[in-house]
């Protein structure tokens, strides 16, 4: 949400055509654009940090999960995952024309996780399931992590690479 608010402000204030007027390249534009996806997870992380930890101290009733590196995995190749997409888009057509696309893509995501969970929860017992479950048993949470973090890295640099693309060839 953080970035598509950020597309949003951009193209409300006419963002693109003041940094293209500016001795910016253009490649460096879109890699700003890509780090403060990182930077958003940590602002993000933060907020959830502070909020839980002000629901405790209250002695809120609601149960609070604690950070932890499997979800700090699962959130950061999530919400690549979902930006990764969506930027291409967002170069090549602008906000308003890809805004829908990230309404899509988001339900699409929430749901089909959930949809893939129950699926893989009621076929538990055929010898695929059991043998993907038992190749990420056999994986320490740091091989995970690692694993993760390089489809992650895969991920972005083949979205930067088509945001370029698509920037590049747009007029302002």
């Amino acid at each position: 949400m953080l970035v598509l608010t950020a597309c949003a402000y951009d193209d409300k204030n006419k963002a693109d055509v003041l940094l293209n007027s500016l001795p910016v390249k253009r490649s460096s534009i879109v890699l700003a654009r890509y780090i403060s996806i990182f930077v958003y997870i940590v602002i993000g992380t933060a907020a959830y940090l502070v909020t839980t930890t002000f629901i405790s101290l209250i002695g809120f009733p609601v149960k609070n999960c604690p950070v932890s590196l499997e979800g700090l995995a699962g959130g950061l190749f999530s919400i690549s995952l979902i930006t990764g997409i969506y930027l291409p888009f967002y170069y090549k057509l602008g906000y308003i024309k890809s805004r829908s696309l990230n309404f899509i893509l988001f339900f699409t995501f929430f749901f089909g996780i959930t949809s893939t969970v129950n699926y893989l929860f009621k076929n538990r017992d055929t010898a695929w399931v059991q043998n993907i479950m038992s190749f990420f048993q056999s994986l320490s949470n740091l091989r995970i992590f690692a694993l993760l973090a390089c489809l992650v890295l895969i991920m972005l640099t083949v979205s930067y690479t088509l945001s370029l693309k698509a920037y590049q060839s747009r007029d302002f």
